[in-house]
C-alpha cells in the first residue's frame, strides 16, 4: 500500500510567526506544541500511543543496599550511556544526586541496586529525587521514603 501525502506549500513569515505565537499564548501551550497539534489535526493524524514503559526496579528491603556512601563511583555503561566519563564524586552534592537518580531509573538487576546505592545514603538524598515514576514505585513499597516524600 502506497500512501502519498498532499503538500502544503508554507513560507515561514514574521506575520505567520507572529499569529503561530499568538495562537500558541491563546491556548497556554509553547509555541512547538501549538505547532505540532495544528499540523496532526491538518492532516488528521492521530498521536502515536507512547511505548509502555519498563516499570521501575525496587529493592524489597532498604538495607540490602550496601554500595558506597563515599568516594568515585563508575557506573557501567547499561547503567549510564550518555557521557564518555561515567564517574561520580560521592563527595559532590550533584553529582551524588544524579547518581543515584540514574541508578534509580534505569536499574534492570537487583544488583545494580545492591552494588551502587546505599540505603542510608538512599534516605538522605530522598527528599532531592525528582523523578516521579521513581519516587511513586519507591514510596509504595517503603514507607520511610513515603513519610518523606509527603514532608518534601
Amino acid at each position: 500500500m502506497t500512501t502519498t501525502l498532499k503538500t502544503y506549500p508554507l513560507r515561514w513569515t514574521e506575520e505567520l510567526a507572529d499569529e503561530v505565537k499568538q495562537a500558541a499564548q491563546d491556548a497556554g501551550v509553547p509555541e512547538s506544541v501549538w505547532l505540532r497539534r495544528a499540523i496532526e489535526e491538518k492532516l488528521g493524524r492521530e498521536r502515536k500511543p507512547r511505548r509502555p514503559r519498563r516499570p521501575v526496579l525496587v529493592a524489597p528491603d532498604l538495607s540490602a543496599l550496601q554500595g558506597p556512601a563515599t568516594g568515585i563511583v563508575t557506573l557501567p555503561r547499561a547503567l549510564f550511556w550518555s557521557a564518555e566519563d561515567a564517574s561520580f564524586d560521592l563527595g559532590n552534592p550533584a553529582q551524588r544526586r544524579q547518581m543515584y537518580e540514574t541508578v534509580l531509573r534505569e536499574a534492570r538487576t537487583m544488583e545494580h541496586l545492591t552494588t551502587y546505592l546505599n540505603g542510608v545514603l538512599l534516605v538522605c538524598l530522598w527528599q532531592e529525587i525528582y523523578n516521579e515514576r521513581v519516587r511513586q514505585a519507591w514510596e509504595a513499597k517503603h514507607a520511610v521514603l513515603r513519610k518523606l516524600g509527603k514532608a518534601a
